[in-house]
């Protein structure tokens, strides 16, 4: 896109007063709009891929088919501008506690969810750690 950008501004430059020029403007203001999007697309991709859980470690993103589609999507919602409503509420209640038999909870908020398993043996069994399981529910 930088490599279009930079054609379409020499061929700009270049081109006499006219149709031809304004024509080349609005590619290049286009090009230059799409290199912005694609730039802010970039961060969001990283942001997302670069994802920490509660521990600090590196967990990114992978599909859980046990959860879910709105769940697995939840951690996408920054990427999805034009369906983000409900991904991001799914990702606003993982957050508050909501899904925590989900394994994308546990990738997240494994302490949290950790606790959960303490507490509650079906967590404890969704998550195989049953070995946490100190009674309660």
């Amino acid at each position: 896109m930088r490599d279009e950008i930079s054609e379409l501004s020499e061929r700009s430059s270049a081109a006499p007063q006219g149709s031809e020029k304004k024509r080349l403007a609005k590619e290049l203001e286009t090009a230059e709009e799409l290199l912005l999007d694609l730039e802010a697309f970039a961060r969001n991709l990283s942001d997302v891929t670069s994802q920490t859980n509660s521990r600090g470690e590196s967990v990114g993103w992978r599909p859980e088919l046990d959860d879910g589609v709105i769940l697995n999507l939840a951690p996408l919602h920054t990427l999805m501008p034009l369906w983000s409503a409900e991904p991001k509420k799914a990702w606003e209640a993982l957050e508050a506690g909501s899904y925590d038999w989900s394994r994308t909870a546990i990738r997240y908020w494994s302490d949290r969810v950790l606790e959960e398993c303490r507490k509650d043996k079906s967590y404890a069994i969704a998550h195989g750690r049953l070995d946490t399981y100190a009674g309660g529910k």
